[in-house]
């Protein structure tokens, strides 16, 4: 048996490698879950849960359409983590608030990168994250005014 006192016996987990990240990214979704409480409520995991899938599920759905149609990446990754980190926060519901929120205030944006700038792509992401952010504050007024929730 090799001697393995004051060695590094873990080159696995050294840097940045790839089985370190999505360690630590999955040990990040089961604590914001609430895997790690002492009383696991096993109802609120599962909501959550099907929260995240909902929230992710729908715009993979989306970027999985538009790289079919349009024949090249319509929607990054990045953008697919942060709406489902949303759906997990936010629920279902609201989700699709920010499905109708976050392109109502691309579009702007959009236009003027397209027709000054000759920009092709733009990012979704920061759109994303002001329509989650609206809606965490104001969304319960939101659902009740437009949709009665």
């Amino acid at each position: 048996m090799p001697e393995l006192r004051g060695k590094n016996f873990t080159p696995l987990f050294s840097g940045g490698t790839f089985f370190r990240r999505i360690l630590v990214r999955a040990v990040e979704a089961l604590r914001i879950f609430g895997f790690f409480r002492r009383r696991r409520d096993f109802v609120f995991n599962f909501i959550g849960c099907f929260r995240f899938v909902a929230g992710g599920g729908i715009l993979l759905a989306i970027g999985f359409f538009g790289n079919w149609i349009f024949k090249k990446e319509s929607m990054g990754g990045g953008d697919i983590k942060l709406i489902a980190m949303l759906g997990a926060f936010l629920g279902v519901e609201k989700v699709l608030l920010v499905f109708l929120f976050a392109p109502l205030a691309a579009i702007p944006f959009a236009l003027y990168m397209k027709f000054a700038r000759k920009a092709e792509t733009i990012p979704f992401g920061p759109f994303l994250a002001l329509a989650g952010a609206l809606l965490f504050v104001y969304g319960d007024w939101i659902g009740k005014t437009l949709f009665y929730f």
